[in-house]
């Protein structure tokens, strides 16, 4: 069963990292990856490490992660365009992003960006 975990509801960014305590960790299977899509970069691709369920507050998620297990360099995988270059996790049944898709993510992150500042403008103006 393929997931993907794209515009979740909650953002990482929502809570602090360090707030969050990680009870489990289970490693990924072969294939499962994020679609990194930095402003002004070329699309990357890397493996998810695993899953990390965490805690807090009687709350629970689980929390796609990147990086090496081996080497203890493990780090959260946003996929918030307001927050992060990461764009999309995939299951190993699902085929990469194309050419298309990847422009219209782009034009979405760069009018939603177009959209933000003109906001924080109209504040300043209606402020002064």
């Amino acid at each position: 069963m393929a997931h993907v975990f794209e515009r979740s509801v909650h953002r990482l960014s929502d809570w602090p990292a360090s707030a969050w305590r990680t009870v489990a960790f289970t490693p990924a299977p072969p294939g499962w990856r994020v679609v990194w899509l930095p402003a002004g970069e070329r699309r990357s691709v890397t493996a998810v490490a695993g899953w990390a369920v965490q805690e807090l507050d009687g709350r629970t998620r689980v929390v796609p992660m990147s990086g090496g297990i081996a080497d203890n360099e493990l780090r959260e995988v946003d996929v918030d365009p307001a927050s992060s270059a990461g764009w999309l996790i995939l299951a190993p049944d699902m085929p990469d992003p194309d050419p298309a898709m990847e422009l219209a993510e782009r034009q979405h992150r760069y009018r939603r960006g177009d959209l933000q500042a003109r906001m924080i403008s109209e504040a300043r103006e209606a402020a002064a």
